[in-house]
């Protein structure tokens, strides 16, 4: 179960870096 929850967290702190990124790139695009 400890492998399991941490393995969550690292797809979750993946998700939440990649969303970052994507907004980042929106933000640029849109103020451009």
């Amino acid at each position: 179960m400890k492998e399991f929850s941490g393995r969550v967290v690292d797809d979750v702190r993946e998700l939440r870096n990649a969303l970052a990124t994507f907004a980042t790139g929106v933000t640029v695009v849109t103020t451009r």
